[in-house]
């Protein structure tokens, strides 16, 4: 009796472990979906930016990543310590008299120049960002969108095997029509 009891709990806990594995896979499987890169579109509890499209998208995460995460950050340190510093250096118990010194040449150069030289670090790369970003890239095709007071109306040009418009109504119940045909022309 003994020996079919101990037998049967086994075989419960197999199946609870077979069933805990198998939803741990399942779990497993679909965080694995969840986590797949999908481009141009951003998931619940993303942080960061969306996958990049194209070169001047990854350029402006090498950017972001490369260059203004660590000079922020050792800017942000920086003030810290400096903050902690003083903090622990000018407090009433550690300086009792304090000094009556009100200007130091050397000190306000100093915090004129290096935001400046910082400011230029970054000014660099940017602007040859920002100029690549004025080259446009030709579209696959052409999709003329215009904007009405409460409806977006989409066409596209016959020229691209299209020849048809669509009116998105941006709410129930508008008095929209049909979209004018579009031959690529504006």
């Amino acid at each position: 009796m003994a020996l079919m009891s101990r037998t049967a709990s086994m075989s419960r806990i197999k199946r609870g472990l077979l069933a805990l594995g198998g939803a741990a896979a399942a779990l497993s499987a679909a965080c694995g979906a969840a986590s797949a890169e999908v481009i141009g579109k951003s998931t619940p509890g993303e942080i960061g930016f969306e996958p990049a499209a194209s070169q001047i998208a990854r350029d402006i995460f090498f950017f972001h990543n490369a260059i203004l995460l660590p000079i922020i950050t050792a800017v942000c340190l920086f003030v810290l310590a400096l903050l902690i510093a003083v903090m622990v250096k000018f407090n009433e118990r550690a300086n009792p008299t304090p000094t009556r010194t009100t200007h130091h040449t050397g000190l306000e150069v100093a915090w004129t120049i290096i935001p400046v030289l910082i400011l230029v670090v970054i000014a660099i790369p940017s602007f040859r960002l920002l100029s690549e970003q004025l080259i446009l890239p030709k579209g696959d095709f052409t999709i003329k969108v215009t904007g009405h007071q409460w409806y977006w109306s989409y066409n596209y040009p016959k020229s691209q095997d299209g020849g048809f418009g669509f009116v998105h109504q941006g709410r129930q119940g508008s008095e929209t029509g049909p979209a004018p045909p579009f031959d690529g022309r504006q």
